[in-house]
C-alpha cells in the first residue's frame, strides 16, 4: 500500500499522515480502476465504522475520563475523531500513528499516562486484544478484555446499570 500513496502527485509527495491524493489507484491487487486515493479511503473508513451504540451509553453512564487508545493511522484516527464523532464522546484519542508507538508498547501506555497524570492502578483499559490487556496489566493497569462472551460483565465493573 505504500506504493500506491507514494505518487508524486499526492499532496504531501509521500502523502504520510495526509493519505489524501487525486491519482487513481490504477491495479490494485488484480483489480483495474481508476478511483482516487480519496474515494477509496472515504469508502474504506465508512464501510469499516460500526460504533456500538450501547458501550457508548456505558461510558456516558461512567462518570470517569474516558479515552480511545488505537493502533490505528492519523488519516482513521481523524475519521473516529471528526467523522464518527468520538470527538464528543471521549477526552482525547491515543493513536499509535500519531504517537509513533502502539499497543502492546509500554511506551504506548505510558504516554497515557503521563497525559491523564493518573498512577497506572487508576487506568483501566477495555480493549478487544488480549496481548493488550496483558502488557497493560504488566505495567499496572487495570484491564478487561472485550469480547462478545464478556460484553455482558462490563456494565457492573464500570458500576453502571445494564439494559
Amino acid at each position: 500500500s505504500r506504493r500506491i500513496f507514494s505518487h508524486p502527485a499526492c499532496s504531501t509527495g509521500s502523502c504520510g499522515a495526509n493519505w489524501t491524493c487525486g491519482m487513481p489507484f490504477g491495479n490494485v491487487g488484480g483489480i483495474d480502476t481508476d478511483v482516487s486515493a480519496d474515494v477509496f479511503l472515504h469508502y474504506w473508513m465508512s464501510h469499516d465504522a460500526h460504533p456500538d451504540s450501547e458501550v457508548i451509553g456505558w461510558l456516558r453512564a461512567h462518570s470517569a475520563r474516558h479515552v480511545i487508545g488505537t493502533n490505528n493511522e492519523p488519516y482513521r484516527a481523524a475519521y473516529i475523531e471528526k467523522d464518527m464523532g468520538f470527538a464528543d464522546v471521549v477526552e482525547h484519542i491515543f493513536a499509535s500513528g500519531r504517537m509513533g508507538v502502539a499497543k502492546p508498547q509500554e511506551a504506548f501506555f505510558r504516554q497515557v499516562e503521563d497525559w491523564a497524570s493518573l498512577p497506572p492502578a487508576n487506568i483501566l483499559l477495555v480493549d478487544d486484544t488480549l496481548g493488550n490487556i496483558e502488557a497493560c496489566q504488566s505495567f499496572g493497569w487495570r484491564g478487561f478484555h472485550f469480547t462478545p462472551q464478556t460484553r455482558s460483565e462490563l456494565p457492573a465493573l464500570l458500576g453502571v446499570a445494564a439494559p
